[in-house]
């Protein structure tokens, strides 16, 4: 039952305690292996919301009026790339 006010998921919070109690999520199992690569991202990797096309820009808005999933990194590191 949601509670609209605080927008409480009872159901997925009762889901995401029992997935926690049974092991299938948490710290242990939110690692990457030792010999994970990670590298830092080519400038063609990152679009610019600025840069798109008013089409492009269309189907975005279209995309997430129908729900689907959307990515914003707003702080990749401590102070990486802003001349800190």
């Amino acid at each position: 039952m949601r509670d609209a006010r605080r927008r409480f998921d009872a159901q997925l919070h009762a889901r995401v305690r029992a997935d926690l109690l049974a092991g299938r999520i948490g710290l242990q199992q939110n690692r990457l292996p030792v010999d994970t690569v990670v590298e830092d991202v080519a400038a063609g990797d990152v679009a610019h919301a600025d840069d798109a096309t008013p089409h492009e820009r269309a189907l975005g808005q279209a995309a997430l009026e129908r729900g689907e999933l959307a990515v914003l990194v707003l702080a990749g590191g401590l102070g990486q790339g802003r001349g800190a």
